[in-house]
């Protein structure tokens, strides 16, 4: 026995680290996140006239990436005293700037709690709350043009009840999922929720049927397929806290309880990395003593939501910072984006209901554009192509530049760019071995290390015309009208005749046009 006893000891140990090993941390890729400094992203002033910060009220935001790695931010405005709208702006990182506000609502009935996505289809839509009605409904509308153009309005919901705070998110399948809240009266909030096959909303289902409130929910899905709703409860004795719950395609998880530390935790936001890391911000703050600040906490779960990291706590201002919302573009950085109560800069000392952001450092280039010229040639004239690589990263980066002409390669060049710079790489195409027809001028970069979203490494400029020596008139014909052509313009510098471009109309310009006299 004591033989068998001893050989098995270290056989145990080794089970019981491997078992250690499997058991699931909720440790995620988020402890390694270097985030950007925080900047403002709305700057709207005290109204003169009131002399009040109850104007331009800048709060509610909801985010959302593109495919084509940009960022939008809708959000709702006090534009007149009492008179909710909703905004949106576009950030490009291809030029590393915000458009302006634009203006989505135009009633004069309360527009509020917007919620943004993008579908597979490239469609955005935007939804809100709405008082236009009599009573607070859901709407939303949609554009395939970045907003040139909207669809007109659409009532979702029709009920007697208060709805508001829509989430959504469209899943794998295509189907988009919609979470909201209802209020029946003052302690009556659950959470609601209908899908969308691309021809019809399903019927409306609740969620939750809690004796406490509900509210402000969030909607994401997570890597093995389940959708997941968060949601804020509050809880008489203890405040709010965050909960959850999951779908696996046929029933509810049961809920859990993600917060437990007594303070006030509200209003969540959740979205899914790409590396299948569940996010989830809020907003929380002390309740001893009550006028503490509201800050930003996030969690994440590596292991589709089996378990949770600790709360990391995102904001420390002085003030509060609430209304979150956070989401992950496809160069793989995390953006969010929230409202707080600060001094307006640059227009005074009264404090003032902005939009803040802040961002996940990231690898990331492109190309932002190229210029190939003159854009008809003769043959053995030279091509300038000029292609402006820049650096959408936080980094310093070094990549090569390559143009093409067709399939054929024009040249190649290395570049160290550092983050949000620009560079120009210059090329020259000998069109000389060319025949007559158009060539599509490219240019690529390569990838750098640890860049997500290629996308933007690849640039087509349009086509460059070789012509036939001697069509002076581009119809890809040579006769009797480019001799004429050609004879009005002799000893000129025309460059429609000047072939070999030798900076004279003369005789060899002549003998190359009766080479091809009759093509």
């Amino acid at each position: 026995m004591k033989r068998t006893k001893a050989s098995l000891t270290p056989l145990l140990i080794l089970l019981i680290v491997f078992s250690m090993m499997q058991l699931p941390s909720g440790k995620t890729s988020s402890e390694s996140v270097t985030w950007s400094e925080e900047k403002q992203l709305t700057f709207d002033p005290v109204d003169d006239e009131w002399n009040i910060t109850l104007d331009d009220i800048d709060e509610l935001p909801s985010i959302a990436a593109t495919r084509d790695n940009k960022i939008w931010v809708v959000w709702r405005t006090n534009v007149i005293m009492g008179n909710y709208e909703i905004y949106y702006k576009i950030y490009n990182p291809l030029f590393g700037n915000w458009t302006e506000d634009k203006r989505l609502t135009s009633n004069s009935a309360v527009d509020t709690n917007p919620a943004i996505i993008q579908t597979s289809d490239n469609k955005i839509w935007v939804f809100w709350t709405s008082l236009r009605t009599g009573n607070y409904e859901l709407f939303y509308k949609t554009t395939i043009n970045e907003g040139v153009s909207w669809s007109s309005e659409t009532q979702l919901t029709n009920d007697t009840r208060y709805d508001a705070s829509p989430a959504l998110i469209q899943a794998s399948d295509g189907k988009i999922w919609l979470v909201w809240m209802r209020r029946t009266d003052s302690t009556i909030q659950d959470i609601y929720y209908r899908t969308y096959n691309g021809t019809s909303w399903s019927t409306e289902n609740q969620l939750t049927t809690s004796p406490d409130r509900d509210g402000t929910p969030s909607v994401t899905q997570a890597q093995d397929g389940k959708i997941w709703v968060f949601w804020s409860r509050f809880i008489p004795a203890e405040h709010e806290h965050i909960f959850a719950k999951s779908y696996d395609g046929s029933t509810w998880s049961v809920e859990t309880q993600l917060t437990l530390d007594g303070k006030e935790n509200l209003d969540p936001s959740a979205f899914v990395e790409n590396d299948g890391t569940i996010w989830v911000f809020w907003q929380s703050r002390n309740q001893n003593p009550p006028t503490d600040p509201h800050d930003l906490f996030y969690k994440t779960s590596s292991n589709n939501g089996v378990s949770w990291s600790e709360s990391v706590r995102f904001t420390t201002y002085n003030d509060d910072d609430f209304l979150v919302s956070a989401t992950q573009a496809p160069d793989a950085s995390i953006w969010v984006v929230w409202t707080s109560y600060r001094k307006d800069e640059p227009y005074g000392t009264v404090k003032q209901y902005d939009l803040y952001y802040r961002t996940s450092l990231t690898h990331n280039v492109a190309i932002s554009k190229v210029i190939a010229s003159p854009a008809a040639v003769f043959p053995s004239w030279i091509v300038a192509v000029n292609v402006t690589a820049k650096n959408t990263g936080d980094y310093d980066e070094t990549f090569t530049v390559t143009s093409y002409a067709g399939s054929d390669l024009i040249g190649s060049q290395s570049v160290t760019v550092t983050p949000k710079a620009s560079i120009t790489a210059n090329f020259t195409w000998n069109t000389a071995s060319y025949s007559n027809g158009n060539y599509v001028i490219t240019a690529e970069i390569s990838t750098v290390p640890n860049e997500h979203y290629t996308g933007d490494n690849f640039h087509n400029d349009g086509t460059i015309y070789v012509k036939l020596i001697g069509d002076t008139n581009s119809d890809n014909r040579v006769n009797h009208t480019d001799l004429f052509n050609l004879g009005k313009s002799f000893g000129s510098n025309n460059p429609d005749c000047d072939f070999d471009r030798n900076g004279t109309v003369d005789t060899s310009d002549l003998s190359g046009l009766n080479q091809n006299y009759g093509q």
